[in-house]
């Protein structure tokens, strides 16, 4: 298994727009997809797409498609604050299934220890993620315990 696949279905909500030339002098395009959670409620995440590929997305703006590709971020500066952008970037395209099949795989390792914060809900952040478990003040004394065990 490669250290960082994503598969997600979901329904191509724009046509692609030129966002920059890499490094390699390949033509990256941006968009979004939407796409269902096992909650029902709905995500819109942001992709970008190699040129070779992005005819294959314009085809089917409004469609419903499966992409494969990478789980990516970069750091986008506001003023001197910087702000972590996380996109998917297309490797490539197939027909949707009748089911979602939607995964991100990352493997790697938690290279700092969580920074707990207690607000209404518990919210957990690590560097690279964030994870609200939506419990009450009251049972976040063990989560913390069990997330540091870890």
């Amino acid at each position: 298994m490669e250290n960082n696949t994503v598969k997600i279905t979901g329904k191509i909500m724009e046509t692609p727009e030129y966002l920059l030339t890499s490094p390699d002098r390949r033509k990256i395009y941006k968009s979004t997809i939407e796409v269902m959670r096992t909650s029902g409620n709905m995500d819109v995440i942001p992709i970008q797409v190699p040129e070779q590929i992005v005819q294959e997305i314009r085809d089917n703006v409004g469609g419903r498609i499966t992409i494969f590709g990478e789980y990516r971020s970069y750091n986008e500066k506001d003023g001197e604050r910087n702000h972590l952008k996380l996109y998917v970037f297309v490797k490539g395209i197939s027909e949707a299934g009748e089911a979602d099949q939607n995964r991100i795989d990352l493997i790697g390792y938690i290279c700092k220890q969580p920074l707990c914060k207690y607000p209404d809900c518990f919210r957990c952040v690590y560097p690279d993620c964030t994870c609200n478990e939506g419990l009450t003040k009251k049972g976040n004394d063990e989560l913390v315990r069990e997330l540091a065990k870890r």
